[in-house]
């Protein structure tokens, strides 16, 4: 897997260093706090572990300071902006989004090349839809080309973000190293280490585990599958465990009731630790992704990379993933699983 993830580095370099030959530095801009700090997003890592060993520095820019990227343009650095998750989210970001839209343009016009990676068809939140979807817009007009993880999504976000489709490029989504536990030795040390959470200490080998594993948001429709099982109290050897932190108070509260109430169904509503990731995959035999506004998953990507089977929706990249099992609506996934 680790050959796999750094392929996919590589090939993100090779196509930085067609736009900008004698490429120095890769500048990267994303919505996340501490990016490309020891807190870093695991994809960050993944999709910048090779630009050091090509001469390339990769660097994250500072509370947005997108006018030190022009600067250091105009003294003769060889470089490129790589943006990530762009998106409106607050109102306190009016004034730097739109200094960050202005430097940009600047940035373009000196003949900087801005790449953007465009991972979901919409914003996660689910405010200011309008205004996001126009500013963009407006960002991709800025872009000098846009990367996407699968040929799907080039037709998807040419259309949505009316875009040329010669401005996108496909580079796969990284996989990620795991280490692979036993199911035996992974239902000990959940049973061991997660016994408070109601219905854990009752999983037996025999179950049928599906996992929906990750930060709890409510965009992931985590609690429409929840209630699928809930709907199917007798049948008790099939279970799903929920696992992830959430900052989502309300929609966790509505998860908690559904464990007091039906034994097949377990949640731990809790950051999961690295070492303990295997293990909750280890116990799983089916993964269940149920998001609505993504082009692709890391979740999905983890999920293979562990070997387990994916039940996804039929959305572009998801749906192109080898042995995937396709779901249209709820009910069809409820057939899947129930039969």
């Amino acid at each position: 897997m680790a050959k796999t993830s750094a392929r996919s580095s590589v090939q993100l370099i090779e196509k930085f260093q067609q736009f900008e030959p004698g490429l120095q530095t890769v500048y990267v801009g994303t919505v996340l706090k501490n990016a490309l700090t020891t807190n870093n997003n695991q994809y960050l890592n993944l999709v910048y572990q090779n630009f050091a060993t090509e001469g390339v520095k990769v660097i994250k820019v500072l509370k947005d300071n997108y006018w030190e990227v022009v600067a250091r343009k105009l003294k003769g650095e060889r470089v490129v902006v790589h943006y990530h998750w762009f998106q409106y989210s607050s109102h306190k970001f009016l004034r730097p989004v739109t200094l960050n839209l202005f430097w940009l343009a600047i940035f373009r016009l000196l003949g900087g090349k801005l790449v953007w990676t465009v991972h979901n068809r919409n914003p996660h939140i689910r405010k200011y839809t309008k205004l996001n979807h126009l500013l963009r817009i407006i960002f991709e007009k800025l872009s000098y080309r846009n990367h996407v993880h699968c040929y799907c999504a080039v037709e998807e976000m040419s259309a949505i973000l009316k875009a040329k489709t010669r401005k996108f490029f496909v580079v796969p989504h990284p996989n990620y190293p795991v280490q692979l536990r036993s199911r035996g030795k992974s239902f000990a040390v959940l049973k061991e280490k997660y016994h408070q959470m109601p219905n854990m200490r009752e999983l037996q080998p025999k179950d049928e585990v599906y996992l929906m594993f990750g930060q709890i948001r409510q965009y992931k429709g985590i609690l429409p599958i929840a209630e699928i099982f809930a709907s199917f109290p007798e049948r008790k050897t099939k279970k799903l465990i929920i696992a992830g932190s959430s900052k989502e108070a309300t929609y966790v509260y509505k998860l908690e009731q559904l464990p007091q109430q039906h034994t097949n169904i377990i949640l731990v509503p809790h950051f999961i630790p690295d070492e303990d990731e295997g293990y909750f995959y280890g116990a799983a035999d089916k993964v269940i992704l149920n998001h609505t506004e993504i082009l692709t998953s890391g979740a999905a990507i983890l999920a293979i990379n562990y070997g387990k089977k994916l039940m996804v929706p039929d959305i572009c990249c998801l749906s192109e993933l080898e042995g995937a099992q396709i779901f249209a609506n709820q009910e069809e996934l409820t057939r899947q699983i129930f039969g």
